[in-house]
Parts: structure tokens; C-alpha cells; sequence
């Protein structure tokens, strides 16, 4: 790989706030700051879990889990960051303004030198992701859509350069200082299923369930432990349908069904998401939402033509009142 492609190596050079501190699904999240040449610049850091190798006592630091038996498991450590470097490689090319971009790399060991973690920096993103950014500004049929068009027009470079993201949720689309949807986390789900033994859909348990393509989830019945998931850019479609509903309406999937694990029964019988009585989803958005969902994944319409019709709601929308 060309030098100037490589992440820069930060190590060193962030100063982190340390009362600040956020867990997520793929590790946790500190704030910091780095001079980049130019300016202070509020940076994310995303530090990852390393895999926990079948420990079942691993210890804490600093939020992180860290295998304790790491060194006895050199081989399976080496393979979990060869891949991720990979990840690192790939999200480093994909310059676009609808992906939140990688500023860098750190080798963190937190305050009191304990085990190294390996971190992603990227922009601090003030607004938050999608969810928390919908609750606090409730934004108007116009805004969302445009925020939807982002969304798809991300997915559309990710698409072009065959890559999906697998875990398309409205946390993960953060908000940036413009108030554009930016995409991220694409590509994290998979190194953490790969590499500390679970099955691709048992890292759906919680909201994620509710966004995924019913072909990612194993039969009723199936060999959980076996079943290998046909991971498709229409996965991403179906996902993406679930945002937009989520987005429009105001209601999650499935929003009637409290316990996630009785959404299963749901997909086994194929029962798509009933419709939410909100006035800002029109019967034309509903009527694009379940081309989303169809349960052919190849029926479903590709990111260019998700991102056009996006653009033809918002041109449609911008011809009646706005509501709230």
C-alpha cells in the first residue's frame, strides 16, 4: 500500500479527556484533542476490544475489556489485528462526506500503562448519532429526508468500492457540524463476531434486530452455531428501510413488539413491521419502505436508486407544507 494511503499514527499525540467516557457495541469511546497542524481539533477515539478468545474472566480496564490470557494466545491476537488493520486500510480510502472520515491510529494504554489498546481517530461529532439527533431537534419532513439522501448516498460509495456496511442503524449515523448524516462503524460487527465466537446474528440481540435483513437471521430451528448468513449490499437496503421508517415516523420496526427475541418469530413468518399512524409518512414513503424490505433481496433497489428516490421525495416535499 502507498504510504500517503496509510492511517496516520497518532500514538502520543491525543490528549485524552479522561472523565469523559462513552461504551458502545465495538468498544469505547474517548474525547480528546490533537494538534493537527493547523489547530486543536476535537477528535473521537475508538478504542477496541481485543478478541476475548473463550476467557471467561476477563478483566477490566478503563470500561475496556482486556482477555487476561492474551499472551498465552499470541496467534489469535495477531489475526484479530491483521484483520483489523485491514478495516483501518479500507476505511482510510473512502473519502466521501457522507463517511465519517479516519484521521488516524493510537496504541493507547490509558493513564496507568495497562494493557495496550489498539484506537481509531476520527471528528468529534457534537451532534451525536441519528437517534439522539432526531430527540433533540425534531427536525422537519425536509430535514429528514435530507438526512435519508445522506445516508444513501454514503451507502452508494460504500457500495461502489464492494463494500457493506452489515450494521446500518441509526447509531450508526452520527451528525457532523453541518448537520449531514456521515456513516460509520461499517465493517466492525463482522471483525467482532469473527473473533470472539459468535454468530452474526446473536450480535443482533438488542435494537440492531430490528434493522436487520431477515435472510441474516438462521431458521427456526437451524444450527445456530453453523449458520453462515449471505451478507449482500441488499442487506444494507433492508436496513436502510428500517432507518427510514425509523427517521420519518418516529417508530423503531417492530415498535408494537416490546421483546426483541419474539421479532424473530415475526421474520421467521414473514410479517413485516406494521405501519405507524404519523402524518409525516405519506403512503408513497410506506410504499418505498417495503420495496426495502422485500423478502427478495434481489427485488430490493440499489443504493443509486434508494438515493434517487430520496431526492424525488424531497423535491415532492418541498412543493407541499412543511409539518412537524
Amino acid at each position: 500500500m502507498d504510504r500517503a494511503q496509510q492511517p496516520l499514527d497518532l500514538t502520543g499525540h491525543i490528549e485524552v479527556d479522561e472523565p469523559l467516557s462513552f461504551v458502545g457495541g465495538h468498544g469505547e469511546i474517548r474525547r480528546g484533542l490533537w494538534n493537527n497542524g493547523t489547530q486543536l481539533q476535537t477528535i473521537a477515539m475508538k478504542l477496541l476490544r481485543p478478541p476475548k478468545a473463550g476467557v471467561r474472566n476477563p478483566v477490566r480496564f478503563q470500561k475496556v475489556t482486556i482477555s487476561a490470557s492474551l499472551a498465552q494466545e499470541p496467534r489469535a491476537l495477531n489475526s484479530w489485528m491483521q484483520k483489523l488493520r485491514r478495516e483501518i486500510q479500507v476505511w482510510k480510502r473512502l473519502a466521501h462526506e457522507n463517511i465519517v472520515p479516519l484521521l488516524g491510529t493510537v496504541i493507547y494504554s490509558g493513564p496507568h500503562n495497562g494493557p495496550p489498546i489498539m484506537g481509531m481517530v476520527s471528528p468529534w461529532m457534537e451532534n451525536g448519532n441519528l437517534i439522539h439527533y432526531m430527540e433533540n431537534r425534531n427536525p422537519c419532513t425536509t430535514e429528514r429526508l435530507q438526512l435519508l439522501s445522506d445516508v444513501a448516498a454514503g451507502l452508494t460509495h460504500l457500495h461502489s468500492k464492494d463494500i457493506i456496511h452489515g450494521d446500518l442503524t441509526g447509531a450508526n449515523i452520527l451528525i457532523n457540524d453541518s448537520g449531514r448524516a456521515c456513516l460509520v462503524d461499517f465493517g466492525l460487527s463482522f471483525i467482532k463476531v469473527e473473533f470472539e465466537g459468535s454468530s452474526y446474528w446473536s450480535s443482533t440481540l438488542g435494537g440492531a434486530m430490528r434493522c436487520r435483513a431477515p435472510e441474516l437471521f438462521p431458521p427456526l430451528g437451524g444450527d445456530v452455531a453453523t449458520f453462515v448468513p449471505d451478507l449482500t449490499s441488499a442487506c444494507d437496503i433492508y436496513s436502510f428501510g428500517s432507518v427510514m421508517l425509523h427517521l420519518i415516523s418516529g417508530k423503531i420496526p417492530y415498535f408494537n413488539i416490546k421483546q426483541d427475541a419474539y421479532i424473530l418469530l415475526e421474520l421467521h413468518f414473514g410479517r413485516l413491521p406494521q405501519r405507524p399512524q404519523n402524518t409525516m409518512l405519506s403512503d408513497l414513503h410506506w410504499i418505498f419502505i417495503t420495496k426495502c424490505w422485500d423478502s427478495v433481496p434481489a427485488s430490493r433497489p440499489s443504493a443509486a436508486s434508494v438515493e434517487i428516490s430520496i431526492m424525488d421525495f424531497i423535491a415532492q416535499s418541498l412543493l407541499i407544507p412543511a409539518t412537524s
